[in-house]
C-alpha cells in the first residue's frame, strides 16, 4: 500500500499561521511570566509533594490507556484485528503533532502511521478519528452541562459553557445522521462526482466506501455508548491530574475546580492554536487559578508543572515514536 507523503516546501498559508501562532505564543508567556516573584515562585515550586505528583503522572498513562481502548472500539466489528503496539504508536504521534502544529495536524498524521503499518484504508481511518471527535465534544458538553446545571461553575465560565453544552448537542446529532444516512451521503457524494467527472468514480468510490465502514461502531448502540462511556472517562482521569497537582501544592480547590479548569483549557486551545500550546496554556490556567482565589506566584507554578506533566512527556513519546517509525521504513 503506498502511503501518501507531503512534498515541497510547506504552503504559505501553513507557515504565515506558524509564525502568528509562535507569536501569539511569545505574547501570551510574557504576559504571564511579567513581574513575577522569582523568588515566591520558586518557594511555591519547593512545595511540590512528589508522591502527588507521581499520582498525577499515573493518571496521564491511564488516560492514554483508555484513549487507545476507546479508538480501538471505533474499528468495530473489526477491532479486534487492531493491534495495540501499531495503535499506541499512531495515537502517541498524533498527539504530539496536535500540540507542536497547528489546526489538529496530528489526526491526519496519525492516520497515515496507522494505515501504513496496519493496511488500513485511510478513509476508514479518518473516520474512526471522526468518531472519536466526536464522543470528545459530547463528553466535554455533558461535563459543560453537568456543572451549569448543577450551578458548580463560576459566573465566568456560564457563556464558553453553555456554547460547549450547545457544541455537544451537535455533535450527538451529527453523530445521529452519520449512523442513519453515512451509506445515502456516500451514494451521493459518489453520484455528484462522478457527474462532474466521470474518469474519477472508481477513485471516489474506493475513497468514500472505507469511510463509510469506519462509522459502523456508531451504528451499534452498545459500541456507540461504550464510545462515549470511554469519552467521559477520558475526561475524568484529565481532570483528576488536574486535581492530584492541586493536592501536590497543597491548594484547597475542589474536584469541580479541577473540572472547570480542564473546560478552560480544552475551550482555550481549541480557539487559539500554537505550536506546543505554550503560552496560552499557562495563561489560561492562571486566569482560573487566580479566580478561584490562588496567589499568582503558585498559579504559575502550577501552570508551569501542569504543562511538565500533561503536554511534555506527550510531545517526547510521540517525537520517539515517529523516529522509530521512520527508521524501520
Amino acid at each position: 500500500m503506498t502511503v501518501l507523503r507531503p512534498s515541497g516546501n510547506p504552503p504559505r498559508a501553513q507557515v504565515v499561521r506558524l509564525v502568528v501562532g509562535c507569536a501569539i505564543a511569545a505574547v501570551a508567556l510574557v504576559v504571564v511570566l511579567r513581574g513575577t516573584d522569582l523568588h515566591q515562585l520558586w518557594l511555591a515550586l519547593r512545595t511540590l509533594q512528589a508522591e502527588w505528583l507521581a499520582i498525577a503522572l499515573g493518571s496521564i498513562a491511564m488516560s492514554l490507556a483508555a484513549s487507545a481502548m476507546r479508538w480501538r472500539l471505533t474499528f468495530f466489528p473489526d477491532h479486534a484485528r487492531i493491534g495495540w503496539g501499531p495503535l499506541f504508536n499512531a495515537l502517541l504521534i498524533g498527539q504530539m503533532l496536535n500540540i507542536v502544529l497547528p489546526l489538529r495536524t496530528g489526526e491526519i498524521g496519525r492516520a497515515y502511521v496507522l494505515s501504513a503499518s496496519r493496511r488500513i484504508p485511510v478513509g476508514k481511518v479518518l473516520s474512526t478519528i471522526a468518531i472519536e471527535r466526536l464522543s470528545d465534544l459530547a463528553a466535554a458538553g455533558t461535563v459543560a452541562l453537568l456543572l451549569i446545571a448543577a450551578g458548580a461553575g463560576p459566573d465566568w465560565l456560564a457563556g464558553p459553557g453553555r456554547a460547549l453544552v450547545a457544541g455537544g448537542m451537535l455533535a450527538v446529532g451529527t453523530a445521529v445522521v452519520l449512523t442513519v444516512a453515512a451509506p445515502r451521503i456516500a451514494r451521493f457524494i459518489t453520484r455528484v462526482g462522478s457527474a462532474i467527472a466521470p474518469r474519477f468514480r472508481p477513485r471516489l468510490e474506493a475513497a468514500v466506501q472505507p469511510a463509510v465502514e469506519g462509522l459502523a461502531g456508531l451504528r451499534n448502540v452498545p459500541v456507540a455508548l461504550s464510545i462515549w462511556m470511554l469519552a467521559m472517562v477520558v475526561t475524568a482521569l484529565a481532570a483528576s491530574t488536574n486535581y492530584f497537582l492541586f493536592r501536590a501544592f497543597e491548594f484547597p480547590l475542589a474536584p469541580v475546580a479541577a473540572l472547570v479548569l480542564l473546560v478552560a483549557l480544552q475551550i482555550g486551545n481549541s480557539l487559539v492554536s500554537v505550536p506546543g500550546n505554550l503560552g496560552v496554556f499557562h495563561a489560561i490556567t492562571v486566569l482560573v487559578l487566580t479566580r478561584f482565589g490562588v496567589e499568582r506566584e503558585p498559579a504559575i507554578a502550577y501552570s508551569l508543572v501542569l504543562y511538565a506533566v500533561a503536554i511534555v512527556p506527550k510531545i517526547l513519546l510521540g517525537a520517539a515514536c515517529l523516529s522509530m517509525t521512520k527508521r524501520h521504513r
